[in-house]
């Protein structure tokens, strides 16, 4: 008797969409030094993610220098701290970046669980920076594809916010 032998198709694995939450655009006029102080940005969100990075303001071109971003994460009841750590970026690294923005990465995903309320709190060490002028307290994440015949994008993530600090103005995720 013969035995079948079947193969398996072996597909190479799609990367993970980084799926962005943008709190708002518009820039105040000045730049304020955010150094000395931990400010903090709250939100929750409706399903469960793993948070990948936070976009935050770098100086003014002409007052570029070395600058340290330290963040914590922590739930805002019980204070359960969820990741804490410190990027150096060099002034040659901010020069590089685009749009008066740099994007930093903690060590490792950070979990987000749903409908809790978490606090991101950082201080930025180095020269002022610009921040948001107004906050959006609610922002609804749609996916690229619209949904199939509805002519609507499709809602991957609602985000409630606190108002916040505005030198924090964009949030990057992956969904769980």
């Amino acid at each position: 008797m013969a035995m079948e032998v079947k193969t398996a198709e072996i597909r190479p694995t799609q990367k993970p969409l980084d799926f962005s939450v943008v709190r708002g655009t518009k820039l105040e006029d000045k730049s304020k030094s955010y150094e000395g102080i931990q400010y903090t940005n709250s939100f929750r969100v409706n399903r469960r993610i793993q948070l990948t990075g936070f976009t935050f303001f770098i100086p003014e071109k002409e007052k570029i220098d070395d600058t340290v971003y330290c963040v914590v994460v922590k739930t805002m009841r019980g204070e359960k701290v969820v990741a804490n750590f410190r990027r150096y970026k060099s002034k040659a690294e901010l020069e590089q970046a685009d749009n008066q923005r740099i994007r930093i990465n903690p060590p490792r995903l950070i979990v987000i669980e749903p409908d809790v309320w978490y606090d991101v709190k950082f201080e930025i060490r180095g020269p002022p920076t610009r921040r948001l002028k107004l906050v959006k307290t609610r922002v609804v994440v749609y996916a690229d594809k619209e949904k199939e015949g509805c002519g609507h994008q499709h809602p991957i993530a609602t985000f409630d916010f606190f108002m916040g600090s505005g030198q924090l103005p964009e949030y990057h995720f992956l969904l769980c």
